[in-house]
C-alpha cells in the first residue's frame, strides 16, 4: 500500500470513466476549475475529451452523485515507462477534504500496475496550492517546464 494513500470517506466514489458522454460532461464540468480554464487551453474541448478518451486513464471523484475531483493519467509509454498526469483539478469547495490525495493515490497505483517507473506532471509556477501537495505526495522539482510552469517527478 502506497504511504500517500488515505481512506477516503464513504460518501467518496473514484471512478474511472468508460465512455465518451461521460468524459466530455467532466471536462465542461471542470472547465472553470483550472486555471487557465481547459477551453483556453484547447480550442476544441469535444476532440480533446476524444483524444484522451482513446489514450488516458479519466478519474473522477464524486459524492452524492456530484463531480468533486478530476484526474487524466497517459500511463502508456512502454518505452520511457513515464507517466504523464496532464490534469487534475478539485473544486474549491471540496479541496482539502482528501479528494486530490485519493486522486493521486489512484494516478500512482494505476501507473504502478501499467509497469511505469516515474510520474511526471507539470504545475504552474502561481499555484504554490498545488505545488505543495505534489511535494507532499512524494513529488521533486524535475526541470523548468516554460517560463510560468515547471516539471514535477515522483518515482514509483
Amino acid at each position: 500500500m502506497d504511504e500517500f494513500q488515505e481512506t477516503p470517506k464513504e460518501s467518496l466514489r473514484i471512478n474511472q470513466i468508460a465512455s465518451i458522454d461521460e468524459v466530455k460532461e467532466a471536462i465542461n464540468y471542470f472547465n472553470m476549475v483550472f486555471t487557465p480554464t481547459l477551453s483556453q487551453r484547447f480550442s476544441d474541448l469535444d476532440k480533446y475529451s476524444e483524444k484522451i478518451f482513446q489514450y488516458a486513464n479519466i478519474c473522477v471523484v464524486k459524492e452524492n452523485k456530484r463531480y468533486k475531483g478530476l484526474s487524466v493519467l497517459y500511463a502508456n509509454n512502454t518505452e520511457t515507462k513515464m507517466a504523464y498526469l496532464p490534469l487534475m483539478g478539485v473544486i474549491p469547495q471540496s479541496q482539502n477534504k482528501g479528494i486530490g490525495r485519493l486522486l493521486i493515490s489512484e494516478c500512482i497505483n494505476i501507473s504502478k500496475r501499467k509497469g511505469m517507473e516515474n510520474l511526471k506532471l507539470e504545475v504552474f509556477l502561481s499555484n504554490i496550492k498545488a505545488i505543495n501537495f505534489y511535494k507532499n505526495a512524494g513529488f521533486n522539482f524535475l526541470e523548468k517546464a516554460s517560463s510560468e510552469s515547471i516539471y514535477m517527478l515522483r518515482k514509483l
